[in-house]
């Protein structure tokens, strides 16, 4: 005996299926406000399988709002008028840190053309994501440093390469004459490089300090 199979029923296999290639997936129901995640959705976030956003307001909270990335459902309807979107964003998990996943989103109407329904799938791309940054950050660094020959103009360049797309804070210290001196120092907000100086040089850097730069320095 045949049926036809419950919405329901069908999103679990579709589901399923999907899992079965690392895909997660997800529905919302713009007209109850009903939000469902696939039992695999949530370790993409660092949460545990199961998870679901408690509504489609966490579920956002959840990537990173990068420039042009839409960051609510209004915006992701505009986005969507003119079909399925495929978009990269930065996952937010539980510990703090981030995850590079690859979205796909569906737009789905009722007889009227009027929007009723968002979809979409969701896997993780990180370690491709992260290779493709390391291999433009080397080729980026390659044509900066050969600019110069001047020791000054490299570190500064090296400098510039660090932050603030890699890091928020990065000090360059030479080794002369047995004493460590900082000779570039940045800081992705620049009023700070001044603080900064003038810390350093109310409290040169002790070369006894059994951690950090000194440490380095004796042990390499």
């Amino acid at each position: 005996m045949f049926r036809q199979a419950s919405a329901h029923e069908w999103r679990v296999v579709v589901a399923s299926a999907l899992e079965q290639m690392g895909i997660a997936s997800w529905d919302y129901d713009l007209t109850s406000g009903e939000l469902w995640w696939s039992e695999n959705a949530g370790p993409l976030f660092g949460r545990p399988r199961g998870f679901v956003p408690a509504d489609f307001a966490e579920a956002q909270r959840m990537v990173s709002p990068d420039a042009g990335r839409p960051v609510n459902i209004e915006g992701i309807l505009a986005l969507l008028a003119a079909g399925p979107v495929e978009i990269e964003r930065r996952t937010m998990l539980a510990s703090g840190s981030e995850r590079w996943t690859y979205h796909r989103y569906f737009l789905m109407t009722d007889e009227a053309g009027r929007p009723v329904r968002l979809a979409g799938m969701m896997t993780d791309i990180d370690d491709r994501k992260r290779r493709e940054q390391q291999d433009g950050l080397l080729l980026h660094a390659s044509e900066v440093l050969s600019r110069s020959l001047d020791i000054a103009d490299t570190l500064r360049a090296t400098v510039e390469l660090l932050v603030p797309a890699h890091a928020d804070w990065c000090v360059v210290e030479l080794l002369e004459d047995g004493q460590l001196t900082p000779v570039v120092t940045a800081h992705s907000e620049s009023e700070k490089v001044a603080w900064a100086k003038q810390i350093q040089s109310e409290y040169p850097t002790d070369m006894e300090s059994p951690v950090g730069s000194p440490n380095v320095v004796r042990t390499g």
